[in-house]
């Protein structure tokens, strides 16, 4: 069985699901033309933006004193705040697997730490069960992979459904903006330089040799890196200032276009990443305003991976045990809340 191409015809085979994703089946399911994708500035500025509206946000513990006593000897051992950073990463690619690791201390099976892994590793099958993709020489098959260990791996998603359980992805929505935008720039660069730059016009004698002439235009080349030149009398040498388009104010325009469409792609707004264009304050706070309720949506995928974590703790060490439930406040609830466990900044 061949990887890539033949990747449709294997899932058949072995029930696998391969994602719908249209970009990634083109791309033979390659998660790196996403990952791609971040390099681009203001990408990066509004995923930045998204997630800091969960990030900023503080731990508060619900359930009763033991409960919440043992939750908080867990997640003070962690770095919870990568793994919320991580488990927020399900909405750029649709899903995260997140590999838990642990480790034996008197007695106790103790949480050390929890990894991001990359989405190739995976496949769902027919029934939107998790596999652990074949892997031969270096190269992953879409068959009939190995069951994920229990209590190994959490596995977040964000609004997946049966015929897609690999999740929506936003960067999905961002390529070709950024793929178009970055063409853009790479034009533009050329065009500047080839003619937004002074050049050099020479003009030689109507009774010059070609064999002159040659000389002269390598003289021409040479002066470019030596500043120096040489000629002979009756040739001519002036510098020349670019013409004055409007070639950089429609570059412009297309870069402001692709950007209002990563915004919108990732934020579902524009002005909050664009503030200087905007065009009134109650416009800017209304925007606001739907950021914080993109952020409430996060932040329930960030609460879920906490809440599994703990359960599995609980579980692995005590039996079928309830564990503590968590909950993302914000700084003006954290001041209301007395069980605020406050390690969010590590």
């Amino acid at each position: 069985m061949q990887p890539g191409r033949s990747s449709k015809i294997s899932g058949r085979l072995w029930e696998c699901l391969p994602d719908p994703d249209k970009i990634l089946e083109e791309n033979y399911y390659d998660y790196s033309i996403y990952r791609d994708l971040l390099t681009d500035p203001h990408l990066s500025a509004a995923l930045q933006q998204r997630k800091m509206q969960v990030l900023q946000m503080g731990i508060e513990l619900i359930g009763d004193k033991k409960q919440k006593q043992r939750a908080k000897t867990v997640l003070e051992r962690l770095r919870i705040q990568k793994i919320v950073s991580d488990a927020l990463n399900a909405v750029l690619y649709g899903f995260v697997p997140l590999e838990v690791n642990y480790e034996y201390d008197g007695g106790e099976l103790k949480i050390t730490d929890v990894n991001e892994k990359p989405q190739e590793w995976f496949f769902f099958d027919q029934n939107n069960e998790l596999y652990l993709r074949k892997r031969v020489d270096g190269l992953y098959y879409y068959e009939k992979g190995r069951k994920l260990p229990d209590y190994k791996f959490i596995i977040v998603r964000n609004e997946p459904t049966y015929s897609n359980p690999y999740g929506k992805k936003v960067l999905s929505s961002a390529y070709w903006p950024v793929t178009f935008k970055r063409a853009a720039i790479e034009d533009w660069q050329d065009r500047v330089q080839r003619f937004g730059l002074p050049f050099i016009e020479g003009e030689y004698p109507t009774t010059a040799t070609p064999t002159e002439i040659a000389e002269f235009e390598a003289k021409l080349e040479e002066m470019l890196d030596t500043n120096v030149l040489t000629k002979m009398a009756g040739y001519e040498l002036t510098f020349k200032e670019p013409v004055n388009y409007t070639l950089d104010e429609v570059y412009h325009i297309i870069i402001r276009f692709h950007n209002t469409e990563i915004s919108k792609a990732i934020l579902s707004e524009t002005l909050t990443i664009e503030i200087d264009r905007a065009g009134s304050y109650k416009a800017a706070d209304i925007h606001r305003e739907m950021l914080g309720l993109i952020g409430l949506s996060d932040k329930k995928l960030a609460e879920l991976t906490i809440d599994r974590l703990l359960q599995y703790d609980m579980y692995l060490n005590f039996g079928k045990l309830e564990a503590a439930k968590v909950k993302l406040r914000t700084a003006e609830d954290i001041r209301e809340v007395d069980s605020t466990v406050e390690i969010m900044g590590r």
